[in-house]
């Protein structure tokens, strides 16, 4: 197989796509209320009298209802507790979801929807290797959860830190009961080595981004790279129940699912919110779905959870091969925005995803099929043969970049809010150009429709967390001086993004800068608090307009006008499927 394939092969895979990303529910779906998700609802209707089952994710409006009978008064099934989202996952006949949807004590009803994996390490082209060389960072006591498909116990790139010795690895197996870390698909692994791989085969050449962080491995899909939300929710309530002991303050989801209902009451979506409103950062991949079979561009195809909005949702970049940063471009591959049904600006931010080389694990699914994406000692310049390394494509490879960026960030300032993170990072980006066929660069840049805030920028962000006085009085400056608004890297100057991106608006911070004001204390819902709020400030609350044009796209508001298609957004979603 060609890697071209193996490319498409880690995408993620669609499940009812049909009915996820169709039109309208019917009138008999709409007779079921909204207590059922507008896909589960369609399902229902189709269905009426199956007495096959279905996995689903109930919400309740309390915590007295018993999920067990529940479930078996409806002749199904008790699976697990989420307590996280106040919810149950049961299994329950089709016939049954009419009985469930009117039962009192549910508030909401979603399926439990099967996620997947989105399948050089490029610190030269984001900046991660200033950060090490001019701050001394490596994540050192940063806690990094990687909800994947694991990482093999005998990985030294995993499980020792830059200085050889052990760091204090942490594992646990949601999908089996093994005790004993493993790695049956070889994606966590080479996530993981993104975020922080050490570099113990190859002396350092090829590593992650925060090389001494504490890996969590968290096993949350099997060895084909699926799972189900359910597994990953208990897995996110794990590590906020764990945060204080492990000091957990990233978690990494290279995974995704189609989406079937807005994010405000998919189920893990609001499992990522509190998360975050737990302290932790939360990066998701945006997925890979940029592009159709044909290879035609398309849009709205951003995966659950990166459709949430306190998630920082990461999209790939292709680094071409070069240290520098002129001539890097978004990855075809690489979901577009709008979010499906909320239509809110996604990703935030791309980074590298192209060709990324991390470590292996040996034996591997991917590893068994895929052979020909080993890497040899011999091509980094190491002796021996046995090749510890592999290739892989995919936003997947995109968020582990950025988690490990964030990590560093930690490190430099440990009380940094999630949504400071975010901000930081989204603000010192880099707005990747437009260019024509020729290569040539056209005034206006890439639509932030597809790379968000812009490129990855590991110096500037880092800069601005070691600069960010967090416990400032509320009402004052975060900053003892104004930051450089721009980054040198490998001999190339570039200017920030000096732009956060929110809901349906693009808010320009150049106040930030002028004034030396950056996010207000209280009166933002960044400061003391965790929310990604519906107020944005930079200075005073500069917002260069309610509309943003890009190429020929128009943002306005809730709504989205495609200038090639006669506004009909719906062409594109409905052409969504992998």
């Amino acid at each position: 197989m060609t890697y071209q394939n193996l490319r498409v092969s880690i995408c993620i895979s669609t499940v009812l796509l049909a009915s996820a990303f169709a039109g309208s529910p019917t009138r008999a779906a709409d007779e079921l209320g909204t207590t059922l998700s507008p896909d589960l609802a369609k399902q229902a209707t189709a269905y009426p009298n199956s007495g096959a089952l279905k996995s689903v994710i109930v919400q309740l409006r309390d915590d007295t209802t018993d999920g067990t009978q529940l479930a078996e008064k409806l002749g199904g099934s008790f699976r697990r507790k989420l307590g996280l989202v106040r919810s149950v996952a049961l299994r329950v006949p089709y016939r049954a979801l009419g009985a469930l949807a009117r039962n009192p004590a549910v508030q909401r009803v979603s399926p439990d929807r099967q996620v997947q994996m989105h399948c050089d390490l490029d610190e030269e082209t984001m900046g991660v290797k200033y950060a090490w060389d001019t701050y001394q960072l490596d994540g050192t006591g940063v806690g990094v959860a990687i909800l994947d498909t694991g990482s093999p116990a005998t990985c030294p790139d995993v499980n020792r830190n830059c200085y050889g010795s052990m760091r204090g690895r942490v594992f646990a197996d949601f999908v089996g009961t093994a005790t004993t870390a493993y790695d049956d698909n070889g994606h966590g692994t080479h996530v993981a080595g993104c975020i922080l791989g050490s570099g113990f085969w190859s002396g350092g050449v090829v590593s992650g981004a925060a090389g001494a962080a504490r890996p969590i491995v968290l096993k949350v899909l099997d060895g084909a790279g699926s799972g189900s939300v359910s597994t990953v929710i208990s897995a996110l309530e794990w590590c906020i129940t764990k945060k204080a002991t492990y000091n957990i303050r990233v978690i990494n989801l290279s995974l995704g699912h189609t989406p079937g209902e807005s994010y405000v009451t998919d189920p893990l979506c609001a499992a990522v919110r509190r998360c975050v409103q737990a302290g932790i950062v939360v990066v998701c991949s945006a997925g890979n779905r940029g592009k159709d079979t044909a290879g035609t561009t398309r849009y709205g195809g951003i995966v659950s959870p990166g459709i949430e909005p306190a998630a920082i949702t990461v999209g790939a970049s292709d680094s071409r091969g070069t240290v520098a940063r002129s001539d890097d471009r978004v990855c075809t591959f690489s979901s577009r925005g709008p979010t499906y049904i909320d239509q809110l600006v996604k990703p935030d931010l791309v980074a590298p995803g192209n060709q990324i080389i991390s470590v292996r694990s040996s034996g591997s699914q991917l590893d068994t099929n895929y052979a020909v994406n080993r890497i040899y000692p011999s091509q980094y310049g190491s002796t021996g043969t046995t090749p510890e390394y592999f290739k892989l494509s995919g936003t997947s490879m995109a968020a582990g970049h950025v988690s490990g960026i964030v990590a560093l960030m930690l490190e430099a300032t440990p009380g940094l809010t999630p949504n400071t993170v975010k901000a930081l990072l989204m603000y010192s980006a880099q707005t990747l150009p437009l260019v024509d066929a020729q290569g040539v660069a056209l005034p206006s840049g890439v639509s932030r429709l597809t790379q968000g805030a812009g490129l990855v920028n590991a110096a500037g962000a880092v800069d601005l967390a070691e600069a960010v006085w967090p416990a400032a009085p509320v009402g004052t400056g975060w900053l003892a001086s104004p930051p450089a608004g721009q980054t040198t890297l490998n001999g190339f100057a570039f200017p920030w993004t000096a732009a956060v991106l929110h809901g349906s608006r693009v808010y320009y911070g150049n106040d930030l800068v002028s004034k030396n004001q950056v996010l207000w204390g209280d009166t933002v819902l960044w400061g003391d608090t965790v929310l990604w709020g519906d107020t944005v400030l930079w200075g005073d609350n500069s917002v260069q307009s309610d509309r943003t044009i890009w190429e020929n796209q128009v943002l306005w508001g809730d709504t989205v006008l495609w200038g090639d298609s006669n506004g009909a957004l719906s062409l594109y979603i409905q052409a969504h499927g992998d």
